[in-house]
C-alpha cells in the first residue's frame, strides 16, 4: 500500500525542522528511491525531496534590508519567510 501525503501539512511541517534535518530527509528519501527502483511510494518520497528543497531554498532566499543573507543553519523559529 502507498503512502498518501496532505501536501499542504508537510509543506508546513518542513518550516519547523532545522536545515540538518531536511538535509537527512533529502539523503533518506534518494537512498531509499535508489534502493526500491519502481517501488509505490516513489511519488511520496520524491515529493518529500521537492518540499524539503523548496524550504531549504526559501531560507537561502531570505531578504534583509535589502541585501540577501544565508540562512540555511539558522533555527527553524529564526526563519521567517
Amino acid at each position: 500500500m502507498s503512502k498518501k501525503m496532505d501536501h499542504h501539512e508537510y509543506i508546513e511541517k518542513t518550516k519547523n525542522l532545522d536545515g540538518d534535518t531536511l538535509l537527512f530527509i533529502i539523503s533518506d528519501c534518494r537512498m531509499a528511491l535508489d534502493a526500491s527502483e519502481g517501488c509505490p511510494n516513489a511519488s511520496y518520497y520524491l515529493d518529500e525531496i521537492i518540499y524539503c528543497q523548496m524550504e531549504l531554498g526559501r531560507r537561502e532566499r531570505r531578504v534583509v534590508d535589502g541585501l540577501m543573507i544565508s540562512t540555511l543553519n539558522c533555527q527553524p523559529q529564526d526563519c521567517v519567510s
